[in-house]
C-alpha cells in the first residue's frame, strides 16, 4: 500500500473527510467521495464530507462495495486514525479537551498556507467560537514543528466571526510611544499585566476604561490565551467552543448538558475561591483572582 503525503484528503475519527480544494488531485478525490459521502460544508479552501449511514447505504445500493471505498481511500490518500502506526504520514494532529482543542500541523507541508487553510476550516465549524494562534510582525503564522516556546517577536491572535484582535506583552514593544504601529493601544488588564493590543477589543466583548482592559465574557482573555499558545507543548492553532458544543475526544465521550469545561467563556472560567485560615483578609486585594494565585498563598502559609 502506497501512502502519499501530498494527498488531498484527511479522514477523521468522527466520520468526516476534509478535502483540500487547491490540491492537484482535488477533482479526482471529489468524484470518488461523491459516490459514498455527503458534502456538508464548502468554504474556500477545505470542503467537508461526511460518511453517513444513508450515504453508505446508497453507495451499496449502487453496487459500490465497502472494500472499494476503503481501498480507494487507503491507496490514494492518507487516512488519519488514533494510535496511528505511522504517525510520520499524518498531516494534522488534534488534541481535544472538552470545550477546547489544540491543532498541530505536521509533515513537510506544515507551513503558513496550510495554517491558514486549517484555521479557516476550523472557524467554519458549528460550535467553534474563537480561533487562536501566534504570528510574526509581518503576519506570518507560526508553525513550530517541535516542542518549545517560539523565539523572536510574535503576537497572539484571537479571531471571532471573521474579525480579529492581536496582542503581545508590552515588553515586546518596538519602542514607539504606544508600543506599536497605527491602530495599537497599550492597556493594563485586571490582573496588572501590560499589553500592546492591535484591533478592536469589542471583537471579544472587551472594553477599555481609563487604560484598563476588561474582557467580561472571557475572563483574563489576553493572559490565558497568550500562556496557552506559548506553552512548550501547545498546538499551532487553538479553538474555543461556545456553550452547548464540545470537541469530542477520540472515544466520542461528551459532557454536554453536564460538566463541560475548558473554553475561554466566563461560564467555564469563573468559580468560587475560598480561603480558610490562610490567604488575604479581603477579596478586594486583587481586582481579579485566578488559580495561579493559590500556590503563593499555600507557600506563604507553610513558610515555603
Amino acid at each position: 500500500m502506497e501512502f502519499q503525503s501530498t494527498a488531498p484528503l484527511i479522514v477523521q475519527g468522527d466520520r468526516t473527510v476534509l478535502l483540500e480544494v487547491n490540491n492537484p488531485l482535488y477533482e479526482e478525490a471529489r468524484d470518488h467521495l461523491a459516490r459514498f459521502a455527503e458534502l456538508e460544508k464548502s468554504p474556500e479552501y477545505i470542503h467537508t464530507y461526511r460518511l453517513s449511514s444513508l450515504s453508505l447505504w446508497n453507495a451499496a445500493a449502487a453496487g459500490l462495495a465497502a472494500e472499494e471505498i476503503i481501498e480507494g481511500l487507503a491507496e490514494k490518500w492518507h487516512v488519519l486514525r488514533p494510535s496511528e502506526d505511522r504517525p510520520e504520514l499524518a498531516d494534522l494532529a488534534v488534541s481535544p479537551t472538552s470545550r477546547a482543542a489544540h491543532v498541530y500541523l505536521l509533515g513537510d507541508r506544515a507551513g503558513s498556507t496550510r495554517h491558514r487553510e486549517v484555521r479557516d476550516h476550523t472557524a467554519s465549524l458549528d460550535g467553534v467560537e474563537l480561533t487562536c494562534w501566534l504570528e510574526r510582525p509581518d503576519g506570518e503564522a507560526i508553525v513550530r514543528g517541535e516542542p518549545g516556546r517560539p523565539e523572536g517577536e510574535f503576537s497572539a491572535v484571537i479571531e471571532k466571526n471573521g474579525e480579529r484582535i492581536g496582542f503581545r506583552p508590552a515588553g515586546q514593544a518596538d519602542g514607539s510611544p504606544e508600543g506599536g504601529g497605527a491602530g495599537t493601544i497599550r492597556v493594563t488588564d485586571r490582573r496588572g499585566g501590560d499589553w500592546i493590543v492591535e484591533g478592536d477589543p469589542a471583537v471579544i466583548g472587551a472594553k477599555v476604561t481609563d487604560g484598563i482592559f476588561d474582557s467580561h465574557d472571557y475572563p483574563d482573555a489576553l493572559g490565558r490565551v497568550y500562556m496557552a499558545l506559548t506553552a512548550p507543548h501547545a498546538g499551532d492553532i487553538m479553538v474555543s467552543a461556545t456553550l452547548g458544543y464540545e470537541c469530542l475526544d477520540w472515544g466520542n465521550v461528551a459532557h454536554v448538558g453536564g460538566g463541560s469545561h475548558g473554553s475561554l467563556r466566563r461560564e467555564d472560567s469563573s468559580g468560587p475561591l475560598l480561603f480558610v485560615g490562610c490567604g488575604p483578609e479581603s477579596a478586594d486585594e486583587k481586582s481579579q483572582w485566578a488559580l495561579r494565585d493559590v500556590a503563593p498563598v499555600i507557600r506563604d502559609h507553610f513558610g515555603l
